[in-house]
């Protein structure tokens, strides 16, 4: 899952070890929450999101992934962003 996470990381431009991190910078956050929502999108348990990201509790990933899908439901410009990021890095 590392690899992804670094992918992850690049794509949203974010150091991999500020995404892995604990920095409650909104920019690094919100990124590390849009990197649990698509990795929980892909099939990953919350459980294993958790331990790749050093977290003691899976409800911390449930509460991000959350978070986003909430932000979603709304159109909030931010997620669209990272959205975008995402979807853009693939095209290339």
């Amino acid at each position: 899952m590392d690899v992804a996470i670094k992918e992850y990381a690049e794509r949203l431009s974010v150091k991999f070890d500020d995404l892995i991190g604990s920095s409650r910078k909104k920019e690094v956050a919100l990124a590390r929450e849009y990197c649990w929502y698509l990795l929980h999108e892909k099939g990953v348990k919350y459980r294993s999101i958790a331990v790749a990201f050093g977290r003691r509790s899976h409800t911390t990933i449930l509460s991000g992934v959350q978070t986003i899908e909430g932000l979603i439901e709304i159109k909030d410009r931010t997620v669209k962003e990272l959205a975008e990021r995402i979807n853009n890095y693939e095209q290339n």
